[in-house]
């Protein structure tokens, strides 16, 4: 494998992710693996390459997201079982490609139709994966025989138009982002090559997804490349990898930028944004969105988060794992069922909770929402060559490397339902290195406590503490008390109701008809300040909300504490019969 020319300031824990050990994340993590992961046939996979389809035909996108998802899975839990599952796929990819490298799975004469290409991207991410797991040579030689089908292809005279793609001219473009992993493995200038007639086959066109943002950084979302959410954010995922790899800042420049325009003009309060599917001119406007509107497709979320932690390995600044956990916290959390067995297709912010993907849909959002939660403890805590990088606050245990010892980090927590966090750094040796930890950009004011001793000094790099100390073999402990701030936005929704939307931390809060909280007949007394939460405890429930509180308002005219529970929660414990409602209406009180 050749390095990066430009390394990453932060390393995710590929090798041996961070492990819940209680609390929110660790029920989330584990009903994922025993609840989705464990109980999907991976018979029917294998038989995906053991035959050809007809056009839009997406499974070996599924399989090739099962895979990641098992070997993750297996670096976490180092459950053997997994690895014989990712295994048993990637065999079955190996047996059954074509002679000549097609490994898309249509049959003659289709090679190039709808998702053909978008299904051998994921299957090569998935062979490379497993050889980097593995070291099988067959999985790699398998990969590299399906890049040079499609390289050759496209970059032929005559070939297939890039661009002459499905879903706003864009699908075949998101293989930019295992050319070059393909590159990063093997140093073979071909997948380079072929990287550079892709950005160059962009800018000849209206896509210029890298000189667009670099031309007009604070344009309308939909004048770079294409509307189509998860597809131009995959691509930009590939133009930062490409960064890494050439070294050239205009690159870096164009991601960054196209994150920004994003957020600004995209991403709503839970974390994500689209409509069918694709950014849209509303953008992130104060809107009811239910689900027969199709908002908020969980593939969007997947691939946002995904973006800004890519961007957090990248720059090392605090304000994208920000956005991350906020997108955790509220859309994943919310689309994932409790049980673990499903994921939300589309997630509105007003209405009913769908936990499952009808069957007559693709499973994408199934299969993203699943490998982003086996990855979580990869990104949780990470690594630096000055030390480690607390990332997300929640009760885990990691080893990180640091030099040529581990340092041992524990974390106790009940974040986010308070912001008392209890770390205590353990290194193989006494050693002097930095341990970072994320000042959350919502967060006014942070206790800092080292051994019992106040910090109030310390000092804060893009969004990071700094504690540059000897850390002794014995064992330090590091206390936090972080401010949970009471956030209103009030605006005037698209019914002319007078609403309010509420933050508590990272977390948005939502009124919820279980209890006792109808939608149209609640309001909530605001008197242009932060509402006043008063904790409440629901443990008649055997699902309980991350945070329930009661505030003043009204039920049906009559003067009543108006509950409000987290989105994620919301909604969820019952979906066919609970409501739920994020911007809440409300009566002006009297300050």
């Amino acid at each position: 494998m050749i390095p990066c020319m430009i390394s990453k300031t932060f390393s995710p824990l590929l090798k041996n992710p961070a492990h819940f050990t209680r609390g929110i994340l660790a029920e989330r993590t584990q009903g994922n693996l025993d609840g989705l992961l464990r109980r999907i046939d991976v018979s029917v996979m294998q038989r995906t390459y053991a035959e050809t389809h007809d056009g839009w035909f997406a499974e070996p996108e599924f399989c090739g997201q099962y895979v990641d998802t098992a070997l993750a899975a297996y670096r976490t839990t180092g459950d053997e079982e997994f690895l014989a599952r990712a295994g048993a796929v990637v065999e079955s990819m190996i047996t059954h490609q074509r002679a000549d490298g097609y490994l898309g799975t249509y049959h003659p004469g289709l090679e190039f139709d709808s998702f053909s290409v978008w299904n051998q991207q994921f299957s090569i991410m998935a062979l490379l994966t497993y050889y980097e797991q593995t070291g099988e040579a067959r999985a790699l030689a398998t990969a590299v025989r399906c890049a040079d089908y499609l390289c050759a292809a496209f970059m032929a005279p005559n070939g297939p138009d890039l661009l002459d793609a499905v879903n706003w001219h864009i699908q075949h473009s998101c293989i930019l982002i295992e050319i070059v992993h393909l590159y990063r493995v093997t140093g073979n200038k071909a997948y380079l090559e072929f990287a550079n007639f892709m950005i160059k086959r962009w800018d000849d066109s209206a896509m210029a997804l890298v000189t667009g943002p670099l031309r007009q950084p604070h344009h309308a979302i939909d004048a770079v490349g294409s509307p189509k959410a998860l597809e131009v954010l995959i691509c930009f995922r590939g133009i930062l990898d490409l960064y890494h790899v050439t070294g050239e800042t205009r690159y870096l420049t164009a991601v960054r930028n196209y994150w920004q325009q994003v957020l600004d003009l995209q991403i709503g309060p839970t974390g994500t944004g689209s409509i069918s599917e694709i950014w849209w001119w509303l953008g992130k406007a104060p809107l009811a969105l239910t689900n027969d509107l199709h908002p908020n497709e969980n593939c969007v979320a997947v691939g946002w988060m995904q973006t800004c932690a890519d961007l957090l390995a990248c720059t090392g600044e605090a304000r994208f794992a920000d956005e991350f956990e906020k997108t955790l916290y509220n859309h994943l959390l919310g689309a994932q069922a409790l049980d673990g067995s499903d994921f939300s297709y589309y997630q509105g912010l007003e209405g009913r909770k769908v936990h499952k993907t009808p069957s007559s849909w693709y499973s994408c959002c199934r299969y993203r929402g699943m490998k982003m939660l086996a990855h979580l403890g990869e990104w949780a805590v990470l690594s630096s060559k000055e030390g480690p990088v607390i990332v997300l606050f929640a009760s885990l245990l990691a080893r990180v490397p640091v030099g040529e010892q581990q340092v041992e980090i524990r974390q106790e927590t009940d974040y986010p339902r308070t912001g008392r966090v209890k770390i205590s750094v353990r290194p193989d040796h006494t050693g002097t290195f930095t341990l970072r930890i994320r000042k959350p950009g919502f967060c006014p004011q942070v206790t800092l406590i080292v051994n019992g001793e106040c910090q109030t000094d310390c000092h804060v790099k893009d969004g990071f503490f700094c504690l540059t100390r000897t850390w002794l073999a014995a064992g330090d402990t590091v206390e936090l008390e972080l401010a949970m701030p009471i956030h209103s936005w009030p605006a005037t929704v698209q019914d002319d109701r007078e609403s309010v939307l509420n933050f508590y931390g990272p977390l948005v809060l939502a009124i919820d008809s279980r209890y006792g909280t109808p939608l149209g007949a609640t309001r909530v007394s605001w008197a242009g300040v932060p509402l006043t939460l008063t904790p409440q405890s629901l443990s008649e429930d055997k699902w309980t909300p991350i945070v329930c509180f009661t505030v003043p308002g009204t039920i049906a005219g009559i003067s009543s504490p108006v509950t409000l529970v987290d989105y994620a929660s919301a909604g969820s414990q019952n979906p066919e019969q609970d409501k739920f409602q994020v911007w809440v209406p409300i009566e002006r009180a009297s300050r």
